[in-house]
């Protein structure tokens, strides 16, 4: 990646594309959880004797507190504190 120095001079960077890697690994982690819950509410509703409207709840309530640490992480993304690992 080139960037330019002080003087205006372009140099080469090289950059880790581990944090990517960390981040897309942990996105297809929780669209799979997310997306294999509402096929077990049978079996979680058998399993602890309790309505599935309940149990669609909790899944519902697990799904928003996902976006909103997905969210939060996202906001600390853009902070100072985290830009150390951004090329710009």
């Amino acid at each position: 990646m080139n960037s330019r120095s002080a003087a205006g001079i372009a140099t080469n960077e090289k950059t880790s594309w581990l944090p990517m890697a960390a981040i897309a690994m942990g996105q297809a982690q929780m669209s799979w959880n997310i997306n294999a819950l509402p096929v077990s509410i049978g079996g979680i509703s058998a399993e602890f004797s309790t309505a599935s409207t309940t149990v669609v709840t909790a899944i519902v309530a697990y799904s928003l507190g996902v976006a909103g640490f997905t969210m939060l992480g996202a906001r600390f993304g853009q902070s100072s504190v985290c830009c150390a690992f951004s090329p710009g």
